[in-house]
Order: structure tokens, then sequence, then C-alpha cells
């Protein structure tokens, strides 16, 4: 289960057969003197919370040590799970209820803290969906703590209780639905780590699930979680549903668009389609004041001819009804704002 750590510093004490049990090591192994890249980092070892608790992971208990996962106390639930409620401040590093669960978390090699583990040395840990490689779980903050975790003395670190700067891992809750309400959000890490503990050489496989629960009563009103019509829009539909990866993220960029939350408008407002039919027909990616002539909206409602090219997002889940009348309202506008604002919201987009 989860504890309290890491433990006392105490020196590290490689093994007699320490060699032997190298020679013996699966393919998996990561050999001294391999390549590894290392980032340069300043500030990696920082004080850890004072209440904190070490996450296992599960696997393997006698491999465990090789890479723990600290995060707030009142976050750990068991060896697997953190579980915070929005907004609170013991676990919510943000303090905030705005959605979002900020977990404060950082790992460590060679933990002292779990005592069915005894650590002689780690030698690589990698983080599952940490490379923008069109992997469509690719996740910046996973790639952010694999960064810092090559940042260690790796391979061969001898040292006990050799911990990471800090990450924040943030978790969204989901919605908000028609009725205010959101709904719990999850962030699953995965770590694997390689290297030799309890007297052997040992592979430790962790699944940490991460879990955002709604403060209060689970109700949030639209302008306590966006700045405006177009960020609920930006954040809730093109975020979730477009901007990933292999589609129009940063790296892919499909038909040369971006819609992650802070290009969206300038890609997207008045800006000429990829799609050469639609350019033709005299449509913009948005239109303002015509949801008829934007590629964005009718490839989102599905309503395109084949020679616009397929609706979004081609897989998952489609974007929901009242999402799809949310989008109409903001690029129609109203009196005030006018069509398709970057700022303000448009009256029936708050609610």
């Amino acid at each position: 289960g989860a504890v309290k750590g890491p433990g006392p510093h105490r020196p590290a004490r490689p093994l007699k057969n320490l060699d032997a049990a190298r020679t013996t090591m699966r393919p998996w192994y990561i050999r001294p003197g391999s390549a590894l890249l290392t980032l340069t980092l300043t500030g990696l070892l920082v004080a850890a919370p004072v209440h904190a608790a070490m996450l296992g992971g599960g696997g393997n208990r006698a491999a465990d040590c090789l890479a723990t996962v600290e995060v707030a106390d009142s976050a750990a639930n068991g060896s697997r799970k953190a579980e915070c409620d929005d907004g609170d401040a013991a676990c919510d590093d943000d303090g905030q209820k705005d959605g979002v669960c900020s977990f404060l978390v950082r790992v460590c090699l060679n933990s002292t803290a779990l005592e069915a583990c005894t650590p002689s040395s780690t030698d690589a840990v990698t983080v599952a969906h940490a490379v923008d490689n069109g992997d469509r779980k690719f996740d910046p903050e996973f790639q952010a703590l694999q960064s810092r975790i090559d940042a260690l003395d790796l391979p061969d670190d001898y040292e006990a209780d050799d911990c990471t700067a800090h990450t924040t891992l943030t978790v969204a809750l989901k919605g908000p639905r028609r009725n205010g309400k959101m709904g719990r959000g999850r962030k699953k890490l995965k770590l694997s780590a390689y290297g030799v503990a309890s007297g052997r050489a040992l592979r430790d496989r962790d699944r940490i699930l991460f879990r955002c629960r709604a403060g209060g009563d689970g109700r949030y009103l639209a302008t306590e979680l966006y700045s405006g019509s177009f960020d609920r829009v930006a954040r809730q539909i093109f975020g979730p549903s477009c901007a990933l990866s292999g589609c129009h993220d940063s790296e892919s960029q499909a038909g040369g668009m971006v819609l992650l939350p802070n290009a969206a408008y300038s890609q997207t407002v008045s800006a000429t389609p990829a799609n050469a039919a639609a350019a033709a027909d005299g449509l913009a990616r948005i239109a303002p004041g015509e949801p008829g002539a934007s590629l964005v909206y009718l490839k989102v409602t599905g309503e395109l001819p084949a020679s616009y090219g397929s609706r979004m997002p081609p897989t998952g889940r489609r974007v929901r009804g009242w999402l799809v009348e949310i989008l109409r309202t903001w690029i129609i506008g109203d009196a005030v704002l006018g069509p398709a604002p970057s700022q303000g919201w448009v009256t029936g987009t708050d609610d």
C-alpha cells in the first residue's frame, strides 16, 4: 500500500553478486554504457511535500522500489490510486474549483520506503505515451515527467531515494453536461523500470490511476470553467475532439490546421481551408455569422459532401448535439459581440 516517503537517506548497498546478476538479465536490461537521452535540468532535487505518500504502483512487490511515485498523502488510495476533489487544497495543487485537479508528483528511484523491496540500482525508467510520434495517447505532461527521469543518474543509479523534480499532472473533469454537472476525470500513468532489487535483476511495471472528482454538489457554471464563448468552444469541443495526436495537434497538423486552444482562433476564423473543393465553393474554416459556410462546423455535424472530406472526429465519440449548438451559436454571435468573437460571452453559450 501507499506509505509515507521517501524515507531517510542511507548509503546504497551494492550487491556482492551484482555482476553475476547482470550477466543473467533478460534482453530488456539496458547495459552500462548504453546511450540514453539526457536533458539537463536545474533544481532537480527539491524538498518533498510535508505530507506525502509513496505509491508502489502494483506489480512485483520485490521490484516496486525501483521506481515509485510520490503524491500528496491525502490523495493516496492504496498503492495504485490517487484521488482528489477539485479545489481541495490538501491534494489539488492550485486549490481552485476550476474543473481540473492538479496533482504534484515526483518519481523516486531506489526507494527505501517500501519494506517488501530492497533496492540496489535502477538502470532505466520509461513513461508510456511520453513521445509525440503519432501516439493518440501522447501527453506532454508525461513527456515532461520522462525528461525529469532522464536527468537522473541513469543507468547505474545506486543512490537511495533519488527523486526527480516535481511535475504537475492535471486531470480535467468531464463536462459540463447540460445540467451543469461535471463527471469524474481520470488519467493513468504507466511506468516501466529496470534494475536490481531484492538481490535479483528485475523489471517493475507500475500502473497508477489519477482520478479527479467534482467539488461541492458537482454543479459548475460555464463561467467558472472558461473565460468566454470561444474559450469554451476551443477547450470543450476542439481540444478533446480535434486537437489529438495524428489529427490537429502541433505535430500532425492535419489539413494544415492546429486546433490546440492557444492557436485555434487564428487557425479557424476567416481562414481558407486546405480542402480545395471547400475553398473553391467559398467556405472558410469558420465563416463569422455563417455556420453553413464554415467547414469546421460542417465537419463536426457530418452534414457535408464527400468532396469536403470526412467528418470530425473521424473516430471515437461524436461531438454531442448540445455542444454543436454552442458552436453554432458562437459562430452566429449576438448584437453586442458580433459573430464568432474571440472574447466575451455570446448570449446562450454560458449556461
